[in-house]
């Protein structure tokens, strides 16, 4: 993000994913900030953690939970959206490649204050054929612009892949 690097572990073995906050210094050098776990651990040793990680600012986004770095420098876990990821400091848009039988939804947040989140708009594929085409496996939102991937549409050829571009409209 330019002031602080995320840097995301998945699962290895017995240990579950993390993800680490880097700060730079007035020598050039970088600290770690923050060490970043999965929310519920113990109860869920969940392996996709770690593998997908997404940080704009203050807001830390890794697979689909946010955490949100507080006045005092501490970072802290705000919400679990459910699917995967990609964020920014007002929205999120968070893609669920397994959603709806395979063929996966993006599902956009906009950010209302105090750890609220509503919900904005659910993107599906407009060309869905009925296959598992797997959007919403990888997602960017910048400004009023959404992409999309579907990695296993096979509209342009089998296992082409497909990238989807989502324009916000003026009216909302």
């Amino acid at each position: 993000s330019g002031q602080r690097l995320l840097i995301g572990t998945p699962r290895i073995g017995n240990v579950s994913g993390l993800a680490y906050v880097y700060g730079p210094q007035k020598d050039g050098t970088w600290k770690q900030e923050a060490q970043l776990q999965f929310p519920n651990k113990g109860k869920v040793n969940w392996e996709g953690f770690g593998t997908n990680v997404s940080l704009d600012g203050d807001v830390a986004l890794v697979h689909w939970v946010l955490y949100r770095r507080k006045a005092d420098g501490t970072w802290s876990h705000e919400v679990n959206f459910g699917y995967t990821s990609m964020s920014v400091s007002k929205n999120a848009v968070i893609g669920g490649d397994h959603q709806v039988g395979g063929s996966g939804q993006a599902v956009i947040w906009r950010h209302q204050g105090n750890g609220k989140w509503n919900q904005e708009a659910k993107l599906v594929p407009s060309d869905f054929n009925g296959t598992p085409a797997y959007f919403g496996d990888q997602t960017k939102l910048h400004g009023g612009t959404a992409l999309v991937t579907a990695h296993g549409d096979d509209t342009k050829g089998k296992n082409a892949g497909a990238v989807y571009l989502y324009q916000r409209q003026s009216n909302g």
